[in-house]
């Protein structure tokens, strides 16, 4: 029966994530034999498919912990800088159980007739080395009904083949993503034809560039992406890409009629800034970080030096706009430039209205010179949301704004004579 035993620490950990597809009634057979087996690397994203309809693993390995191996899908690596790996495979969601059985090393290649091991070992279950593995050549096994798993192979070496067969034990078409995310070890790449990639991260405006890393003679191409994108070119572009082309990039080569599996990259495209205008006279940049303002007089454009945060208040009349550049060293376009009018903000004489301290911390004193019955106190912040309102009957009056974050706030006076607003700052 399937058990669940912990998880202790990983060492070296590789990505395995399972997607679900939805389509009913295909049947990934090619590499249901261990002399099929597909070929893997970790220098990029890689999609495979696992077996589905396929029957049962074929006879001859010990399957070690295995109490059956339904739609068995073989792929082997070898290994290009030496130490620990560790692999995780991920269901592509909570019903996909997979399991697995990893043979090796090898020397100097993977070889099916010499696969063996204890047979009815325990099921390893967790990160790490575990489970009384190795055992004859299965450096690890599990039989858990998770979704999630982890394949530990110790001590590998430059020039070593393992062998991992995954059992697609929810028979739902699945496609496998490989890929390093961390650790000193790697497998080579070399024995995969079509290693892609692309140019990003990108500015929108940018061409995104996509590249077959090693093409073949006489092939065929075909490129699915996001926003509608397909193209049967070998190393296709996308001239003045946006955000919506941002996302994961699928080829699929075909040589001789026979289609190799399919193969992904992903692109990031970050999107030029979008800025708003709130009461008045306080820019907002739709990107947190990164910004730098500018702003734009008769001779041209002007630095604002120092002026870098999500916001910018403006005290001078023109137009201001923002570009972005983001950790990766990436340079926006600029963004849409709002022309602001400082007049009028004040209408109210300011004598009758102040605020302080400024900027405050934990409370703020409300001043007026007369009181009055119809005054009323609101506070927005730099988004101009409401986030307090309040009547005011006295010529002073403390607010508590201690739950305020940092920042810029207003503070708007209003009777039956006018509007006055204030600006202050939460330290």
């Amino acid at each position: 029966m399937k058990n669940k035993p912990s998880r202790p620490t990983m060492i070296f950990y590789l990505s395995f994530v399972l997607v679900l597809l939805f389509i009913p009634g295909r049947n990934f057979s090619q590499n249901n034999l261990c002399s099929t087996a597909f070929p893997f690397c970790t220098g990029s994203t890689y999609s495979y498919p696992a077996g589905v309809n396929s029957g049962t693993a074929q006879a001859g390995p010990s399957y070690s912990c295995l109490g059956s191996e339904p739609n068995p899908a073989w792929y082997y690596l070898k290994i290009a800088n030496p130490g620990n790996l560790e692999i995780k495979m991920v269901g592509g969601n909570s019903t996909n159980d997979v399991d697995f059985c990893c043979w090796g090393p090898f020397t100097p290649s993977p070889a099916c007739d010499s696969l063996t091991g204890g047979v009815g070992l325990a099921s390893h279950h967790a990160s790490g080395q575990g489970g009384g593995y190795p055992s004859g050549n299965v450096v690890d096994c599990s039989y858990d009904v998770s979704s999630v798993e982890w394949c530990y192979i110790p001590n590998a070496y430059t020039g070593q083949y393992y062998l991992l067969m995954i059992s697609n034990y929810s028979n739902v078409p699945c496609n496998i993503f490989f890929s390093q995310v961390m650790g000193p070890g790697s497998t080579d790449c070399s024995m995969i034809a079509t290693l892609i990639a692309n140019n990003g991260p990108l500015c929108a405006g940018q061409t995104l560039n996509l590249t077959v890393g090693n093409p073949v003679n006489g092939a065929t191409y075909s490129w699915t992406g996001p926003n509608g994108f397909t193209s049967t070119l070998m190393n296709p572009s996308i001239p003045n890409a946006t955000n919506a082309n941002s996302g994961i990039y699928t080829m699929i080569m075909t040589v001789n009629g026979q289609a190799d599996p399919p193969v992904q990259t992903m692109v990031t495209i970050f999107p030029t800034p979008v800025v708003t205008l709130v009461n008045n006279d306080s820019l907002v940049s739709n990107v947190p970080l990164g910004n730098q303002w500018y702003y734009r007089d008769s001779l041209g454009n002007v630095l604002l030096v120092g002026d870098t945060l999500q916001y910018y208040i403006a005290y001078t009349t023109g137009y201001y706009f923002t570009v972005v550049a983001d950790t990766n060293g990436c340079i926006s376009d600029t963004s849409n430039m709002i022309y602001v009018q400082i007049a009028g903000i004040n209408e109210y004489n300011p004598r009758d209205f102040n605020i302080f301290p400024n900027p405050a911390q934990n409370n703020l004193i409300i001043e007026t010179a007369t009181p009055n019955k119809v005054a009323t106190l609101s506070i927005y912040n730099i988004q101009g949301q409401l986030l307090s309102k309040q009547a005011l009957i006295q010529t002073k009056t403390s607010v508590d704004i201690s739950n305020f974050v940092k920042g810029f706030y207003y503070a708007t006076f209003q009777t039956d004579k006018g509007i006055a607003t204030r600006r202050f700052i939460k330290e």
